[in-house]
């Protein structure tokens, strides 16, 4: 439970300045990982009917999100928040793999390169 208190005590306090520091798909994956752990951590065989996940723990994790990201749509399962980390984490490959090609490009051909990206 330590690992759900720390981030959200975290974006308590400074939560606002983390976030400006951020550009927008690290602050969108920092908060899909945030809730794939989460749900991870909720759907743990431990709990069950006669001992159910600790509802204090949901509200000051929900209201933590909500706070800093109001318009954010919040993961309503696990599996919701596999999907969330894999579509972040498949833009995040994608805008990679064309920055490493532009620097190989220009590495190699220098202006030649990025010319031959534009086109």
């Amino acid at each position: 439970m330590a690992a759900i208190k720390v981030p959200v005590t975290l974006y308590k306090y400074c939560g606002e300045i983390i976030f400006l520091l951020l550009s927008g798909i690290e602050n969108r994956f920092l908060f899909a990982c945030q809730q794939h752990y989460f749900w991870l951590k909720k759907k743990h065989p431990i709990w069950n009917e006669d001992r159910p996940f600790p509802m204090d723990m949901e509200y000051v994790f929900r209201d933590s999100v909500e706070y800093l990201r109001p318009k954010l749509k919040l993961c309503q399962s696990w599996e919701e928040a596999v999907l969330a980390v894999e579509e972040l984490n498949n833009e995040f490959k994608t805008k990679l793999s064309k920055l490493i090609l532009r620097l190989f490009l220009c590495e190699f051909w220098g202006n030649a390169g990025e010319q031959q990206l534009e086109s």
